[in-house]
């Protein structure tokens, strides 16, 4: 069955009502906003929906506080959509949903999807400032639910899931992670490595000149992005499925107007022209970090290295 998305709430449909309903902002999809979705799926009730936003509150809230993303839309449907989620309601987060009271925000919520489970993380907020806790959701989510169906909706509070050193899995820690090139943390916090997808674009031809010949991305501004340096990485080329082992290097680029973050990806024991496919990097685990070489042989023994021991940690 595929999984339906929808924008608003009016736009739901009523095949939809009945369910369980996991909330959230679930801008990371990492392991603990699983939890509160499994929740769902495992509540025993049909059909599962996730409401969230399809971009991030402080975009709105606090502009310049806005966080680099983790998972983009397209990504973190797919994986809704591979763990089992009957539909999406994916808001777009406004000033006018920002301003919306608590108790108006339930109200919209359960006349639009008429859950009979609701599932959110404790430290959930919602409504105007954000106001509404979880405490209050559930109390106006029972009361307005029984009002309309005649049966109070069961409404399930999930403690913060934590690593076992006891730390908070947050997306936070997991930007911090990437950003330091911890990729392997990343994906203990995530529940899968950490992702960047893009367009093959042209570069500079100079690792063919060497035998490495480099697929270039650029990345998005607004993405979370490793520090500057070599990594392992597993490709896939426009959704195909296939895992292609590769190298990957973060680097900066010089332009005409200053230096852009780029990433050069040598997919291992792959021949083919993807220019202009689609292709998606998980970061598996770092190699070393970037440095600068005297001649094209000594760069060439390099990624000779780096390609046996990728090849080892990859197999």
């Amino acid at each position: 069955m595929t999984m339906r998305i929808y924008s608003s709430f009016d736009s739901v449909e009523k095949d939809c009502y009945g369910g369980a309903v996991a909330l959230g902002t679930f801008d990371g999809l990492h392991i603990g906003h699983r939890t509160i979705i499994d929740g769902a799926i495992s509540s025993g009730t049909r059909p599962v929906g996730v409401l969230t936003f399809a971009n991030h509150p402080l975009s709105v809230i606090a502009p310049d506080m806005e966080p680099l993303y983790l998972v983009s839309r397209s990504v973190r449907r797919e994986l809704l959509a591979e763990i089992g989620i009957d539909f999406l309601v994916e808001l777009e987060f406004t000033a006018e949903l920002a301003a919306m009271p608590p108790e108006l925000f339930v109200e919209r919520m359960t006349l639009a999807l008429h859950p009979t489970a609701v599932m959110v993380g404790e430290n959930y907020s919602f409504g105007a400032y954000g106001k509404g806790t979880s405490e209050m959701l559930g109390r106006l989510a029972r009361q307005m639910s029984e009002q309309l169906t005649g049966v109070p909706c069961r409404v399930d509070t999930f403690p913060l899931t934590r690593t076992e050193d006891g730390i908070a899995v947050s997306s936070t820690r997991i930007r911090e992670a990437v950003q330091a090139g911890d990729v392997a943390r990343a994906a203990v916090l995530l529940g899968r490595p950490f992702s960047m997808e893009g367009m093959v674009i042209h570069g500079d031809e100079q690792g063919r000149t060497i035998g490495f010949p480099t697929a270039n991305l650029m990345p998005d501004e607004r993405q979370a992005v490793p520090n500057n340096g070599a990594y392992a990485v597993y490709a896939s080329v426009d959704d195909e499925g296939r895992r292609i082992p590769a190298i990957a290097a973060v680097t900066n680029k010089p332009t005409a107007g200053g230096r852009e973050r780029r990433l050069e990806v040598h997919l291992l024991d792959f021949a083919g022209d993807i220019y202009g496919s689609q292709l998606r990097v998980s970061f598996i685990e770092k190699l070393r970090d970037e440095r600068r070489f005297a001649s094209f042989q000594e760069l060439k023994k390099q990624l000779e290295k780096d390609k046996q021991q990728a090849n080892e940690i990859l197999k």
